[in-house]
């Protein structure tokens, strides 16, 4: 029976201490505005001191749980201040179109020599004689590139 007793009572004091704990450990509640500032070792004001009770009873500023479709108030705009006008730094570059043809590259299959072009954002593989897109390779030649007719017969020169 006595070491029942003796659990019990280390028990107790084991709970005590731990709620003392916790509550010495608690933050202190914030001043409210013109009140003394506490010093920092000052303890915690009990709860039925006067100072206590108006920070225990005020309610916050707002309902965090709540959420709220009205928009804050408009800041007014300074009179003083005018607003700059955006303008661009330098005129925009326009782009050069792509050439509706172009040497992509020039490769060799089976001991010939054939030019990968791209014609309108189409690639074809073509050797000397083949036309695609309305363009009929002429020639190709490693250091001077291809040379194709056009559809309307110009002659042009892609180099690689």
């Amino acid at each position: 029976m006595s070491r029942q007793r003796l659990l019990l009572a280390g028990l107790l004091a084991l709970l005590l201490a731990v709620g003392y704990w916790t509550r010495a450990a608690a933050p202190l509640p914030p001043a409210a505005p013109g009140s003394p500032v506490p010093a920092a070792g000052a303890s915690r004001p009990s709860p039925a001191s006067p100072a206590a009770a108006p920070a225990a009873r005020s309610r916050p500023a707002r309902n965090i749980f709540e959420y709220s479709n009205a928009r804050p108030p408009a800041a007014e705009a300074s009179p003083t201040t005018p607003t700059p006008e955006l303008t661009p730094a330098s005129p925009v570059s326009r782009a050069t179109p792509e050439p509706p043809v172009r040497l992509v590259a020039l490769l060799r299959r089976a001991g010939r020599l054939l030019a990968a072009l791209s014609v309108r954002g189409e690639v074809a593989v073509v050797g000397p004689g083949d036309s695609v897109g309305g363009y009929r390779v002429v020639a190709i030649d490693e250091d001077s590139g291809v040379r194709l007719t056009g559809p309307d017969g110009a002659e042009e020169s892609l180099r690689p």
